[in-house]
């Protein structure tokens, strides 16, 4: 995938905050994730302000300058480091996840070496725990909790 980079977030470009904001409140993207999305881009910022970089390493995946999708790192306290992957449904089935973890993985080994990658995905959803085992991901543990 020609042209496809991994970018830090820049909290000042406003087209990629909004992008990230759009992408962690979209109604398809919402199911899988572990945390309630932001009710407003004020709410998103307050989280960004928050959390990046002090708490997490936040990511945009562009291909040809367009943000596609963005992945995170955090919980770096003990010997890993956890990850999220987003790709927005309008770009899914086109291979961008799976370049998206390859090049966090990368990165990371790259700033934290001695740290192992974790993460954590929803049971239900299979594409995803799918794309993780082909980028040599295993399982190794079951998380349940009563709904």
């Amino acid at each position: 995938m020609c042209n496809t980079v991994l970018e830090l977030l820049d909290q000042s470009k406003e087209d990629d905050v909004r992008f990230v904001f759009e992408t962690r409140c979209h109604p398809k993207v919402v199911p899988y994730l572990f945390g309630k999305p932001p009710d407003s881009m004020e709410g998103h910022r307050q989280w960004l302000k928050d959390n990046v970089p002090s708490k997490r390493l936040l990511f945009v995946l562009k291909v040809k300058g367009k943000p596609v999708g963005y992945c995170q790192s955090y919980n770096y306290e003990n010997d890993t480091v956890e990850v999220g992957f987003v790709v927005h449904p309008d770009y899914q089935d086109r291979g961008y996840g799976g370049r998206m973890v390859d090049m966090l993985v990368t990165e990371l080994g790259k700033r934290m070496p001695e740290k192992k990658v974790v993460l954590e995905v929803m049971a239900d959803n299979d594409r995803a725990i799918g794309l993780y085992e082909w980028h040599g991901f295993v399982k190794t543990i079951i998380h349940m909790e009563k709904r």
